[in-house]
């Protein structure tokens, strides 16, 4: 049904007005856990059900719950139930079917859950490990439970959320995990206090999402993640309704230092536009955003969403976003603002630089990026910016590397001695050398010397250690043999 909307919208080439883009945003993200049917084993086909069934004493699929260490030797199709404190360890086997857990420490590693799901919202301290979850089916294919633990995990093809946390609890750790090709990477609606730590979210509709249904979605820390070709890296959707008064609604998440590289949308969207109804209870929601990097985002807004095509948007009335704090982000090269937050809260230190807008920023102020972090190739050498992993501009030793040319870097002959740069040149020539490389000068590409420091630094710094020598000697014979005293004359 999404498919055959968003063909429409694209053959009509019609803009979509207020009510239909309400109707398909409800379409892409109103998964209501309170209507949503239980999880079902799915319906094998004949020859997954014909697989070789393990031995009565030993098979995972007779109903009864597994206790202990089970170790599977063959592909299943099969729901399965962990008993207290039990591990399942897939051995690197499949099994097709829905796989619960209840009680304490319960744990599934080592394999693939294809066309079923993970329930372990009634199992605390519990681990998924080392799981490829594919093709999942229902609203939300994995649901953990309070402090539950996901590490090392791939989550691609599920049509609509991937790791749901809504009964969770407080306090899970969700790590070191891919999510790929799937609706929603994590929705993270009425839990507390989760950690999103070190994943990659690329080609979903929204990498994470903060939803505050039914109150929550609070204190949740988004940190170290990678997110790109996603429509929306993370969203905070103001869809839900706090009408819990007592409960915190959608408060004191963090976003700290994720990186946002060519997602279609915004990188951030905090979204409090439907705060603009007074008869809508929004709470009094808060944020913080902070110490990320936002590039070349925004080239393919999503059409269903107010406008997101920035770094970071912040929409919605002054009440609704002036708990939102934006500070210390880098947001370059965006399609439209680097930062378009009005009425947020300016936490300083934010940098933008070419973005499409020439305003930059909007609602808090930014400084240029400086060149080794601004987005731009500066110099024409075909590189752009520092890079962690070596394929940035040469001459940037860090991001905050003033200029991408340094004079071992810039293609010229800086002190006349017939030799050019760390490499002769090459790397601003198209990689062919224009005079033999000034190895003694240019160590580095990133150097800002290239001429000698004859008659200074380098032959004092030689000599300084002789002198103070001989200083001492003479000290030492002065001490040893004083002059006698000279008589005065009458």
């Amino acid at each position: 049904m999404i498919k055959s909307l968003l063909v429409v919208i694209a053959l009509l080439g019609t803009a979509i007005d207020a009510s239909a883009q309400d109707a398909l945003s409800e379409a892409l993200f109103g998964y209501r856990h309170d209507t949503s049917p239980a999880l079902e084993t799915p319906s094998a086909d004949p020859m997954s059900l014909a697989l070789p069934a393990l031995g009565a004493e030993e098979s995972p699929c007779d109903g009864a719950p597994i206790e202990g260490e089970f170790l599977l030797d063959r592909d299943i199709a099969c729901s399965v139930t962990l008993g207290e404190g039990a591990t399942l360890d897939l051995n690197g086997f499949t099994i097709e079917g829905y796989v619960r857990a209840v009680g304490t420490n319960a744990t599934i590693r080592n394999g693939t859950i294809i066309r079923a799901g993970i329930d372990f919202d009634q199992c605390a301290e519990c681990t998924i490990e080392n799981l490829r979850v594919i093709e999942g089916q229902g609203n939300f294919v994995v649901q953990p439970g309070p402090s539950n633990r996901i590490t090392g995990c791939f989550f691609s093809g599920n049509p609509a959320v991937a790791v749901d946390l809504f009964n969770a609890g407080d306090s899970s750790t969700i790590e070191d995990s891919t999510f790929e090709n799937n609706s929603i990477g994590i929705n993270i609606a009425r839990d507390k206090f989760t950690i999103v730590s070190r994943n990659s979210f690329r080609d979903n509709t929204v990498g994470v999402r903060l939803f505050d249904e039914n109150s929550a979605a609070s204190y949740n820390t988004i940190v170290g993640n990678h997110f790109s070709g996603n429509e929306l890296g993370v969203y905070f959707n103001r869809g839900g309704d706090c009408r819990y008064p007592s409960v915190d609604c959608l408060e004191g998440n963090r976003i700290l230092r994720n990186e946002f590289i060519g997602n279609g949308g915004s990188g951030v969207l905090f979204d409090g536009t439907r705060c603009e109804d007074p008869d809508f209870n929004c709470g009094d929601p808060s944020a913080s955003i902070k110490d990320n990097v936002f590039r070349i985002n925004g080239f393919s807004p999503p059409g269903y969403q107010p406008i997101a095509n920035d770094g970071i948007s912040v929409l919605g009335p002054t009440n609704a976003v002036d708990g939102v704090a934006v500070a210390h982000n880098l947001s370059v090269a965006n399609n439209d603002l680097g930062i378009e937050a009005p009425g947020a809260t300016d936490g300083g230190g934010n940098r933008a630089s070419g973005n499409g807008n020439p305003l930059q920023c909007v609602g808090v102020a930014c400084r240029p990026a400086g060149q080794c972090r601004d987005g731009i190739d500066n110099d024409g050498d075909g590189r752009t910016d520092f890079r962690i992993d070596g394929s940035g501009d040469l001459g940037c030793k860090k991001p905050t590397s003033a200029t991408e040319s340094p004079k071992c870097q810039d293609g010229l002959d800086n002190d006349n001695d017939g030799k050019i740069d760390f490499d002769g040149g090459a790397s601003v020539n198209g990689g062919a050398p224009l005079a033999p490389p000034d190895s003694a000068q240019c160590k580095k590409p990133w150097s800002n010397r290239e001429a000698p420091d004859c008659g200074r630094g380098a032959e004092l710094a030689l000599v300084m250690p002789l002198l103070g020598l001989a200083a001492s000697r003479r000290r030492r014979a002065s001490w040893r043999n004083p002059e006698p005293a000279r008589s005065r004359r009458a």
